[in-house]
């Protein structure tokens, strides 16, 4: 029965990707907007780790849940309406991959600390309060915490980066070429093909971030 829903699942998968080989010699690899692409995630990864590391560790202190369900609210945000009150506050056009991206980073940021938050709940007081004993504050983080938290933060990182480069709202707002933009206008052309073959990075990309979520102790 598993195997059945396994192969019932993976064929709209299978589909995509003969719709992509089919389309992968039609298609012309477009190094712009894997540039636009590339820069978007980054400057996104940067700001979630900027604003999501250090509140992450607030949230593993803190005893009510109203931090917790602040921390949140930017995520209900919709990446249209972050960029439409950006414009309509009449401030300069990030029409750039990297402009983008630090929007991105603005709205995506909460996924790196609640994740980090809800590892760091999970460590073991006996062994925090048995390291504070006997180590100093740098080495029981490096050895007692950081392994603790890197499947989080790997797993945080993974969904910013692939939440960033599969935004089309925010580039196509600003008109910044990234490989979202070309799926779109792929499709607008009905070259579905095409389009697919475009996708298929952004396909492994979404596998990789299934795999690190999958290693988070607390999912």
């Amino acid at each position: 029965m598993n195997r059945a829903i396994g192969l019932l699942l993976a064929a709209p998968l299978g589909g995509f990707l003969l719709e992509a080989f089919l389309g992968a010699g039609s298609f012309r690899l477009p190094l712009r907007a894997w540039g636009g692409t590339a820069a978007a995630a980054g400057a996104a990864l940067l700001v979630a780790l900027i604003l999501g590391v250090p509140t992450g560790l607030a949230l593993a202190h803190a005893r009510s849940s109203w931090p917790r369900i602040l921390t949140a609210l930017p995520l209900v945000l919709p990446p249209a309406v972050a960029a439409w009150a950006w414009r309509g506050a009449g401030l300069p056009a990030p029409d750039s991959g990297a402009g983008c991206g630090l929007l991105l980073g603005a709205i995506t940021w909460p996924v790196v600390a609640l994740l980090l938050e809800a590892s760091l709940r999970r460590l073991p007081q006996g062994a925090m309060d048995a390291a504070r004993l006997h180590l100093s504050p740098v080495r029981m983080l490096l050895t007692v915490v950081w392994p603790h938290a890197r499947p989080s933060l790997a797993a945080g990182a993974a969904l910013v980066v692939l939440l960033a480069a599969s935004e089309f709202t925010v580039p196509a707002t600003f008109a910044a070429s990234t490989i979202a933009t070309v799926i779109y206008e792929e499709m607008s052309a009905f070259r579905f093909a095409s389009a697919a073959a475009a996708a298929l990075p952004l396909a492994a990309l979404a596998m990789g971030a299934a795999w690190a979520v999958r290693r988070v102790p607390v999912l």
